[in-house]
């Protein structure tokens, strides 16, 4: 009987509510880097010709699939599922964050620091709400279930 519960995810609120969010921001900054590419780059002082949009339209194309994960993420309650989306999104968010520092050492204005906080804070929150609390629930439905 518990078996079937051990691979169920508990409730998932505040997990959804990052999911949520993040395929929120994705999509509109999808869509903004294919409709106006120097829109966001240009918050912190970065500017490429028209000739290079292509990388503006590609980072953009990937933020549309990372929205479509999330949106997908949302409709899923399969611990392992949702800590591989989680990790996905550390891995994201992590990779964005150095890459924010790396723009900032190469003399990028300081405003590309608070996207860096902001990744920080979504590693924090995916690895503690995706992955070490689904992982720790799934542990304790497993003991459990030995236990009966």
């Amino acid at each position: 009987m518990t078996s079937t519960r051990s691979v169920v995810a508990p409730r998932i609120v505040f997990l959804g509510a990052l999911l949520w969010l993040n395929a929120i921001a994705t999509l509109a900054a999808g869509l903004v880097l294919f409709v106006a590419p120097d829109l966001i780059a240009g918050t912190v002082g970065i500017y490429i010709e028209q000739e290079a949009h292509f990388l503006y339209y590609l980072l953009g194309a990937s933020e549309l699939g990372l929205s479509a994960l999330c949106f997908l993420g949302l409709r899923f309650r399969d611990r392992s599922t949702l800590i591989t989306v989680s990790l996905t999104l550390i891995v994201f968010h992590f990779a964005s964050g150095v890459a924010g520092v790396y723009a900032f050492a190469g003399g990028v204005d300081a405003a590309v620091l608070w996207n860096v906080v902001a990744r920080v804070l979504m590693v924090m929150l995916f690895g503690y709400h995706g992955v070490y609390k689904l992982t720790l629930s799934k542990t304790r439905a497993l003991t459990d279930a030995h236990r009966s």
